[in-house]
């Protein structure tokens, strides 16, 4: 287990324990605790059982922090010279103090847990309080970064603050800041400072009279060192003290690219670009770095722009024709046209998730959902089978850690589950991230956030947006964050990812390691609605998400994505996924399985796991699992049967393991495994088993082998490797009509689900190829 873990989270219940109010009674009290104790330890259960007994690796207690969501989290939403001033002396514990602020300033020196800031602060009267603030900018920031962050003596307003309690055994008042928004800094000259006075002389700020070239200094060796955000705040002080300095806006558009504050990484470059005197490399510089901003915000057109403008001051300067040459693919990507081949080999990189494509939307809008009557995904014409949908680049992504790096747990409240690392920094991101680029946050604020927050506008993007200004100083927050908020819309709507690299679905693994799953959060792809039996399909080259329809789609009709992660292959399985999102899922796979009955769906799980915990070669009686799965599956229900696609697949490996050289047991094989893509979802339109030798190759084909207004969703790659499996079995036997009818079915379902033709196709099923080099000679002649 998680000794450090469970304390600190014991802790935080423990304060939930006294902060319920005075007139409840003892024993509800009690009984809340202890529902809440159960709950996490549940999930920390949980957690052990996926970090250390599914991958056989314990997540280190010593290595790891962990943290909370799904807390509801105060946020104020008033202007600062709204409130009434506040002591210390004044405050109570656990009690938010409406309408008021407390003015302080900074008394020690700041430290660091993970993402939270702690430090002693002052007010007027000389009373001191630790205040503690969520900061995921500074989550690695050292000491040194964080003295010129908080320095001595700064002068804060905290709005609205509210005064925990640390946890026993010897509980300590602190005020405890989760938005980022809730904390001003404030100059010596701000009004709300005209009626404070201070008991005690200041404390000697170590940055006193340092000038604009000192600031540049300081924030170049940040910057150096990788502290971006602290460069970008020495740049920002420098400014303070000479404004006219526009090295240093050059400097800090470096930085804001860096942070991704790409609107106000432009902001700074036309303030160089407008000031007199600017040299030409710093004209230069000035174009570069607003043409790569504008790069980044996808409008291309007026990065090329910018690119042909630096060619034209420095011609020499070799490095930007390659973004000439970047811009213009990117147009052609925002059409529709990818170079899919070369954002498979850039998604082979591990970890990093830079695949560089530009967004497309295809025949889609939002529109009214036909379940439930909220917001969806509808088709705006005709839509065939493998059309592109969607492309979409991440709001925020976020990949595992390295093994030997400290990082985050996540005890999740709204799901009741534990988070992975992945998972927890998408929201200390999404933090970071709408800070820096304010007119970001209604957009995403629209999304959905749960049934305990209300319902989202029925348009997306909304209709009417506030004019949110850019970030002028990192430090300065435009909007009012409502962190819980954000923490409910990454829960609801963040996508693990399906790396395209990889060929998982016939993997033997019970399930996946959901707390090592890269996630991100998108924002089109937000709003599609899920069913088990989707009608588009999806994938990722690194971060960059690809929607593709899964079947014929009329105009109108809404498109539907499936949100299971895991297998899949039970009903249990996909309510434990669901239950977050819904109460029960309507698709027909969930309906035919209700109909079934709970028992037989029990009688399949356990199945299930025999085909998944035990290899092939270790059991020799299929026909007794076959005996006990068929008859749970009603005869009136469709062909879609998960776990009889498991158990056709398992004997036919076994049927091909003894059939030798004899024809007809091989011929009884491929039947069986024309059962199992059945099982799958495929309909098989032409049944041959029998071995007619040809030679066929270069001819045209015959009609295609399987139905093609549909495509399978689930266990797709499995399907594939059968296909090639028959593919392979028909061209030993010298069927090379057979053979290539199979081959084209297996390019035809690739195709529809990734795309890319058949060189992605070939990296993709290298190994399965690499099994069956005649096959795989042949599949290179074809």
């Amino acid at each position: 287990m998680f000794p450090q873990d469970i304390k600190s989270a014991k802790s935080k219940l423990d304060e939930e324990y006294h902060r319920t109010e005075p007139q409840q009674i003892p024993h509800v009290r009690r009984k809340t605790r202890m529902r809440s104790l159960a709950l996490l330890r549940a999930a920390m259960e949980e957690a052990e059982a996926a970090s250390g007994g599914a991958s056989g690796q314990h997540v280190d207690g010593d290595k790891d922090q962990y943290a909370f969501v799904g807390y509801k989290r105060h946020f104020s939403q008033n202007k600062l010279p709204e409130f009434e001033q506040i002591e210390i002396l004044k405050m109570q514990a656990y009690r938010l103090h409406t309408g008021r602020c407390l003015v302080c300033r900074v008394v020690s020196q700041p430290s660091r847990k993970g993402d939270k800031i702690t430090v002693g602060v002052e007010d007027g009267p000389g009373s001191i309080l630790m205040i503690n603030i969520r900061f995921p900018a500074l989550s690695e920031a050292p000491t040194m970064v964080l003295d010129t962050i908080f320095p001595l003596g700064t002068l804060l307003a905290i709005r609205e603050p509210i005064v925990e309690l640390t946890g026993p055994p010897s509980p300590n008042p602190f005020i405890l800041v989760n938005s980022l928004s809730d904390i001003v800094f404030l100059e010596p000259t701000d009004p709300v400072l005209l009626h404070t006075t201070w008991e005690h002389p200041a404390p000697s700020n170590p940055f006193a009279g340092q000038t604009a070239t000192d600031w540049q200094t300081r924030g170049n060796g940040y910057f150096t060192d990788g502290h971006i955000f602290a460069s970008a705040v020495a740049y920002s002080k420098g400014l303070e003290c000479d404004p006219a300095a526009y090295i240093l806006r050059l400097n800090r558009a470096a930085a804001y690219l860096r942070l991704e504050c790409f609107e106000a990484a432009i902001a700074d470059t036309a303030a160089v670009l407008a000031s007199a005197g600017v040299a030409r490399n710093e004209r230069l510089k000035a174009h570069y770095r607003a043409a790569q901003a504008q790069y980044r915000l996808g409008r291309y057109y007026l990065a090329l722009d910018g690119f042909k403008q630096c060619i034209s001051i420095a011609p020499e300067f070799v490095g930007v024709k390659g973004w000439v040459s970047r811009c213009a693919e990117r147009i052609q990507e925002s059409m529709g046209s990818y170079n899919w081949v070369r954002m498979y080999k850039e998604a082979l990189v591990p970890g990093s998730g830079l695949v560089d494509a530009a967004d497309f939307v295809g025949p889609i809008k939002v529109g009214k959902s036909s379940r439930g009557g909220g917001r969806g995904i509808v088709a705006m014409r005709n839509v065939k089978v493998g059309d592109l949908l969607l492309v979409a680049n991440p709001l925020v992504s976020a990949f595992p850690p390295e093994p030997t790096t400290k990082h985050e747990l996540g005890a999740n409240f709204i799901t009741g589950h534990v988070d992975g690392w992945p998972r927890h920094a998408l929201i200390s991101k999404l933090i970071t991230k709408l800070a820096g680029n304010p007119a970001l946050y209604d957009t995403v604020a629209a999304l959905y956030a749960g049934p305990t927050f209300p319902a989202p506008p029925p348009e997306f993007p909304p209709a009417t947006q506030p004019d949110t200004p850019y970030l002028s100083n990192p430090l300065h927050v435009k909007m009012d964050m409502d962190v819980s908020l954000l923490e409910h819309i990454c829960t609801y709507n963040a996508f693990y990812l399906k790396n395209v690299t990889r060929t998982t679905s016939a993997c033997r693994t019970i399930s996946r390691d959901f707390l090592k799953l890269p996630a991100a959060l998108y924002l089109l792809p937000s709003l599609f609605n899920h069913s088990c039996v989707p009608s588009a399909t999806w994938h990722h080259f690194g971060d960059v998400m690809v929607v593709r329809a899964a079947k014929d789609v009329a105009a109108g009709e809404e498109l539907t994505l499936s949100y299971i992660a895991g297998p899949g292959d039970t009903i249990f399985s996909r309510e434990a996924e669901l239950k977050v999102h819904m109460a029960e899922c309507d698709c027909p796979l969930c309906d035919a399985d209700r109909g079934d009955g709970r028992m037989q769906c029990s009688t399949r799980a356990m199945s299930d796991l025999i085909f998944r915990r035990t290899d092939y070669r270790d059991c020799n009686t299929p026909e007794e699992i076959r005996v006990k799965v068929e008859p749970t599956y009603a005869a009136s229900r469709g062909t879609l049967r998960p776990t009889m696609l498991r158990y056709h697949h398992y004997a036919a490996e076994l049927m091909m393991l003894e059939a030798g050289f004899d024809p007809a047991r091989w011929s009884a094989a491929v039947v069986e495994v024309f059962k199992a893509l059945e099982a799958a979802g495929v309909v098989v339109n032409d049944k041959t088993a029998s071995f007619r030798p040809s030679d066929l190759e270069g001819q045209p084909r015959d009609a295609f082998i399987i139905r093609t207004d549909s495509a399978p969703t689930y266990a797709t790659e499995l399907c594939v490797k059968l296909m090639l499996v028959l593919a392979n079995v028909f061209h030993c036997h010298r069927d090379r009509r057979m053979a290539g009818r199979w081959m084209d079915a297996a390019f035809w379902l690739e195709g529809v689900h990734v795309g890319g033709g058949r060189e992605i196709f070939c990296l993709r099923y290298a190994k399965a190829l690499s099994m069956r080099p005649l096959l795989a000679a042949y599949v290179r002649r074809a």
